[in-house]
């Protein structure tokens, strides 16, 4: 992608507009057979629009598939990081909702693109755990392993329990997810605590 100022919001409102066309023609049709001309159609813009943005229309549909999971994680939890251990907990039940909409509901033309939908969710949560693991709110807390290392950890935890449960309905609920990704968090992954290191 070509270099832009994705804060200033006629740029917001362009992607936003080419995301949206992206959206509705993958209702109708595989990402495969959309060309880039449909989605600037669409999107009521120019194809040299288009390449302002995106280098085609991949990488637009990963751009769409992250900023939809940003978008849903800032609703569930409106600030730059986790501010405590127990939010892990909201952060699963979104990413349970995430996935039961965006893969659960992946028509069976777009299957083939669900691992780029789960890679996406994976780094995200990954990126937002790793910011949290720095952070001042964990400072005195001892981990297992290195910051990244555990921010991947929980991140592949976060999304192999959602897609398990996806695939398994009726089984748990999110919250039900949620209570055994923070158990195992809890007990894996930190020689001192956070709740130990609040008790002291």
């Amino acid at each position: 992608m070509n270099s832009v100022d994705r804060k200033d919001p006629r740029v917001r409102r362009t992607r936003r507009l080419l995301m949206n066309a992206l959206l509705g023609l993958l209702t109708e049709k595989s990402l495969q057979s959309i060309t880039v001309s449909e989605i600037t159609h669409h999107a009521t813009l120019n194809r040299a629009t288009f390449y302002l943005h995106y280098t085609d229309k991949f990488d637009l549909f990963i751009s769409t598939a992250r900023d939809l999971f940003h978008d849903t994680l800032m609703d569930a939890l409106p600030r730059e990081h986790i501010g405590h251990v127990e939010d892990i907990k909201t952060m699963v039940i979104a990413t349970c909702n995430f996935v039961q909409q965006a893969i659960a509901g992946c028509s069976p033309q777009n299957k083939p693109f669900e691992p780029v939908i789960e890679a996406q969710i994976q780094e995200h949560l990954q990126d937002y755990l790793y910011v949290w693991l720095q952070s001042d709110a964990m400072k005195g807390t001892e981990l297992t392993t290195c910051a990244e290392t555990t921010a991947t950890l929980i991140s592949r935890t976060i999304l192999g329990c959602a897609l398990r449960w996806m695939r398994e309905p009726g089984s748990r609920t999110p919250e039900d997810v949620a209570e055994q990704v923070y158990r195992i968090v809890m007990n894996g992954y930190w020689r001192v605590k956070p709740e130990e290191l609040q008790q002291q």
